[in-house]
């Protein structure tokens, strides 16, 4: 990890939790202690209460960009 980095979990819609190092910038405070990370929305799914976004970079888990996670 470099020092313009920070250590990110996300939880899936599987209940399964990933883990990746992202940029700084890419992190915004939501007031609520909760940080939100600048993803690129792929998809949505209404009905499933479900989005897959694109990650700015790979999860150690997975070492894929891609991910579904909870609307």
């Amino acid at each position: 990890m470099f020092s313009d980095e920070l250590s990110v979990s996300i939880e899936l819609v599987t209940g399964n939790r990933v883990s990746l190092f992202a940029d700084k910038n890419l992190l915004k405070d939501d007031g609520n202690g909760n940080s939100l990370l600048e993803t690129m929305l792929v998809s949505e799914d209404i009905e499933l209460k479900k989005q897959t976004v694109l990650l700015p970079t790979e999860t150690f888990e997975t070492a894929s960009r891609y991910v579904e996670v909870h609307l």
